[in-house]
């Protein structure tokens, strides 16, 4: 019997051997055969556990007719066989065959060059990017990464005036459904940037020019009320001429007046 299991990375797998209903279960025996080439061996005997046998790695437990493995890596891909032996019916054996998986992130954005990138980071198996709309000038890379995953990298470039907007779409095993992500070409994110980057620059630009007007009216405030005319003693303002001197039409009574002042003196003599 073979049947397929599936584990996500990082995750525990269980997996069951046959089931039977003999109770006359003497031993049970995986035997691991991993991509990797990597062999190890997991026995147990029913009657006896102290002659239990495992080669394998400390993840990998066996539990009467399961197998458990811990934080599930990539490397442990393959092929587990079970093989039982009964007293009564015989032998018994299965195969599971387990896959594990990683979910990729995905992110979309422009390149150095401006051409609109989608990348699915961190997924096994590699994920599967398209586009929409298709251009036959795409260029897809895959990267592995250290831990057995596939990073894949899709630059679409675009020619302005055609297309001004595309939509990046992310196949995995792990998705209900492709992702889709969309961005806009030629100019219209640069365009909403640039905005926001201008917006702060004219506001404070504004600001400053309301903060220099403003000093600009306290200083001429300020010169008028320390140039008002000069006032004599009586409490009224001296008047002068545009030259600076004393208003002329002024001196013909004040020469009269003192002409007046003589005569009067003299009489006053006599």
């Amino acid at each position: 019997m073979s049947v397929t299991a599936s584990a996500r990375i990082g995750e525990s797998a269980v997996l069951q051997c046959h089931n039977i209903t003999d109770q006359t279960l003497m031993s049970v025996i995986w035997k691991i055969q991993l991509q990797n080439n990597y062999t190890c061996l997991l026995s147990r005997m029913a009657s006896d556990d102290s002659k239990s046998n495992n080669s394998c790695n400390q993840r990998i437990k066996g539990d009467n007719l399961s197998l458990t493995i811990d934080s599930a890596l990539i490397s442990d891909e393959g092929n587990y066989t079970c093989e039982i032996v009964t007293g009564h019916t015989g032998t018994f054996i299965s195969v599971t065959t387990l896959h594990v998986s990683a979910e990729p992130s995905v992110t979309l954005g422009l390149s150095g060059e401006g051409s609109p990138e989608c990348r699915a980071i961190g997924g096994y198996p590699a994920a599967v990017i398209s586009w929409v709309p298709q251009s036959q000038d795409i260029n897809t890379t895959r990267a592995e990464n250290l831990d057995g995953t596939w990073t894949v990298t899709s630059v679409y470039s675009v020619m302005c005036g055609n297309v001004t907007s595309v939509t990046c779409a992310v196949s995995h095993p792990t998705f209900m459904g492709p992702q889709e992500k969309s961005i806009s070409v030629c100019g219209g994110e640069t365009y909403s940037l640039w905005v926001l980057a201008i917006i702060p620059i004219l506001l404070f630009f504004t600001g400053y020019v309301v903060y220099w007007k403003r000093s600009q009216l306290r200083k001429c405030f300020k010169m008028s009320l320390n140039t008002t005319p000069p006032q004599l003693q009586d409490g009224t303002e001296e008047v002068k001429d545009e030259g600076g001197g004393d208003n002329q039409e002024f001196e013909p009574y004040a020469m009269y007046t003192q002409k007046e002042n003589t005569i009067y003196s003299q009489a006053s003599k006599e």
